[in-house]
Protein backbone atom coordinates (compact mmCIF):
# COMPACT_ATOMS: atom_id res chain seq x y z
CA UNK A 1 0.00 0.00 0.00
CA UNK A 2 1.19 3.55 -1.18
CA UNK A 3 -0.21 5.93 0.95
CA UNK A 4 1.74 8.73 -0.88
CA UNK A 5 -0.08 7.16 -4.03
CA UNK A 6 -3.03 7.27 -2.14
CA UNK A 7 -3.24 11.03 -1.92
CA UNK A 8 -2.24 12.03 -5.17
CA UNK A 9 -4.68 9.92 -6.52
CA UNK A 10 -7.34 11.87 -4.13
CA UNK A 11 -6.35 15.09 -5.35
CA UNK A 12 -6.36 14.45 -8.67
CA UNK A 13 -10.11 12.80 -8.96
CA UNK A 14 -11.31 15.51 -6.30
CA UNK A 15 -9.20 18.43 -6.54
CA UNK A 16 -7.35 20.86 -4.10
CA UNK A 17 -10.10 21.68 -2.16
CA UNK A 18 -10.53 18.64 0.76
CA UNK A 19 -13.34 18.33 3.06
CA UNK A 20 -12.80 15.46 4.85
CA UNK A 21 -15.33 14.39 7.44
CA UNK A 22 -13.74 11.61 9.96
CA UNK A 23 -15.19 9.24 12.65
CA UNK A 24 -15.91 10.11 15.98
CA UNK A 25 -13.07 9.39 18.33
CA UNK A 26 -10.77 6.04 17.28
CA UNK A 27 -11.29 4.70 14.09
CA UNK A 28 -9.52 7.49 11.86
CA UNK A 29 -7.57 6.63 8.90
CA UNK A 30 -4.57 8.40 10.88
CA UNK A 31 -1.88 7.56 8.14
CA UNK A 32 -3.85 8.75 5.22
CA UNK A 33 -5.09 12.23 7.07
CA UNK A 34 -1.30 12.60 8.25
CA UNK A 35 0.04 12.09 4.59
CA UNK A 36 -3.47 14.53 3.39
CA UNK A 37 -1.88 16.80 5.72
CA UNK A 38 1.35 16.63 4.95
CA UNK A 39 0.96 17.29 1.31
CA UNK A 40 -1.32 20.66 2.17
CA UNK A 41 1.43 22.02 4.42
CA UNK A 42 3.93 21.22 1.72
CA UNK A 43 1.97 22.66 -1.49
CA UNK A 44 -0.26 25.98 -0.71
CA UNK A 45 -3.05 24.97 -3.41
CA UNK A 46 -3.90 22.29 -1.67
CA UNK A 47 -6.72 23.53 0.75
CA UNK A 48 -8.20 21.01 3.72
CA UNK A 49 -10.81 21.30 5.74
CA UNK A 50 -11.47 18.03 8.52
CA UNK A 51 -14.63 17.86 10.24
CA UNK A 52 -14.53 15.46 13.32
CA UNK A 53 -15.82 15.64 17.01
CA UNK A 54 -13.11 13.63 19.29
CA UNK A 55 -9.54 13.53 18.22
CA UNK A 56 -7.05 11.99 20.50
CA UNK A 57 -3.28 12.20 21.48
CA UNK A 58 -1.31 9.69 23.28
CA UNK A 59 -1.20 10.97 26.78
CA UNK A 60 2.06 13.13 27.42
CA UNK A 61 3.51 12.56 31.00
CA UNK A 62 6.72 15.16 31.92
CA UNK A 63 6.91 14.10 35.92
CA UNK A 64 9.56 11.41 35.56
CA UNK A 65 8.22 9.05 38.19
CA UNK A 66 5.03 9.23 36.95
CA UNK A 67 5.97 8.42 33.59
CA UNK A 68 8.23 5.25 34.56
CA UNK A 69 4.75 3.92 36.24
CA UNK A 70 2.81 4.34 32.85
CA UNK A 71 4.99 4.07 30.02
CA UNK A 72 4.17 0.41 30.40
CA UNK A 73 0.46 0.94 30.10
CA UNK A 74 0.51 3.40 27.44
CA UNK A 75 2.79 1.11 25.23
CA UNK A 76 -0.22 -1.52 25.79
CA UNK A 77 -2.58 0.27 25.09
CA UNK A 78 -1.48 2.98 22.51
CA UNK A 79 1.32 0.60 21.04
CA UNK A 80 2.90 2.43 17.64
CA UNK A 81 -0.66 4.56 17.25
CA UNK A 82 0.45 7.85 15.55
CA UNK A 83 -0.83 10.70 16.49
CA UNK A 84 -2.40 12.85 14.12
CA UNK A 85 -0.24 16.03 12.99
CA UNK A 86 -3.44 18.07 12.42
CA UNK A 87 -3.91 17.95 16.30
CA UNK A 88 -0.88 18.42 17.47
CA UNK A 89 -0.83 21.42 15.39
CA UNK A 90 -3.78 22.44 16.61
CA UNK A 91 -2.72 22.14 20.28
Amino acid sequence: FDIDRSVDEIINRVGPRLVIATPLGLGKPVQLLNALYKKALADSSIHITILTALTFLKPQVKDRLVKKFLDPFFDRVYGDYEDLLYEIDRR
